[in-house]
């Protein structure tokens, strides 16, 4: 089943289709959610692909700061520009990079960035339930922790299991590793080739996923941030096969 949600667009890596996945309300559809790493590196082909798969709208989750400007704005969908990670909060950064004498562990960052940034996850959720007709693809930049964050939000209110939602999480650990390999073969700045490292370092595994949303009553979480019923009733119309 991972093989098949796999999606081989010419300059994405870590593409996949989040349809198949069976939970207490019926099985998600093929074709209505994607995520993905970004998607400035795609060819014509690659865009094409995009369309043809169905996407009709991209909500975008990085920063405005990590836009970039594209010369034929027509070939892409719709998007929306949804940032989930404030990054002008220093408190919150200036607290994460006190640790790096430290492990890092991706679960626990996780979960002080969804405790964070609630109504920022709370839009970017609405901003899927609210995307005209056509299938939506999620994105940041390497398209595991915001993606995987808000790709588990949206599983969940669906009613797709947590460990399911985890070990789709996990896929992403293969699929960066080429685009991790091009990047460091290209970046010449020390200081930058050492956050790379770094970056490829955190590893996708299931637990980190589990450990971020334990206890975490997600249909709460959302609502108590500005979530509504509307938007939870669209999710399911939209994404779930009943029965």
């Amino acid at each position: 089943m991972s093989a098949e949600r796999h999606l081989d667009w010419d300059g994405a890596f870590n593409a996949r289709d989040l349809g198949g996945l069976r939970g207490a309300l019926g099985t998600t559809r093929w074709g209505a959610l994607v995520r993905s790493d970004n998607l400035d590196e795609l060819s014509a082909a690659g865009w094409e692909a995009v369309r043809g798969h169905g996407i009709r709208t991209v909500v975008d989750l990085r920063d405005p700061s990590e836009h970039r400007v594209h010369d034929v704005l027509d070939e892409r969908p719709g998007t929306v520009s949804t940032p989930v990670f404030e990054f002008d909060d220093r408190a919150f950064w200036e607290h994460w990079h006190e640790r790096d004498s430290a492990p890092f562990v991706p679960g626990a960052f996780y979960r002080s960035a969804l405790e964070r940034w609630p109504e920022r996850f709370a839009r970017a959720v609405a901003a899927v339930a609210d995307a005209p007709e056509g299938g939506v693809l999620i994105h940041c930049h390497i398209g595991r922790d915001r993606t995987g964050l808000v790709a588990a939000l949206v599983l969940s209110l669906v009613g797709i299991p947590l460990a399911e939602i985890a070990t789709d999480y996990a896929l992403s650990d293969h699929r960066l590793e080429p685009r991790f390999d091009g990047w460091l073969q290209a970046e010449t700045d020390a200081a930058t080739r050492a956050q790379l490292e770094r970056d490829r370092s955190h590893r996708a595994h299931p637990e980190e996923l589990l450990g971020a949303f334990d206890g975490l009553d997600v249909p709460r979480y959302l609502a108590a941030a500005g979530l509504t019923d509307a938007h939870v009733a669209r999710l399911r119309e939209r994404l779930v096969e009943s029965g």
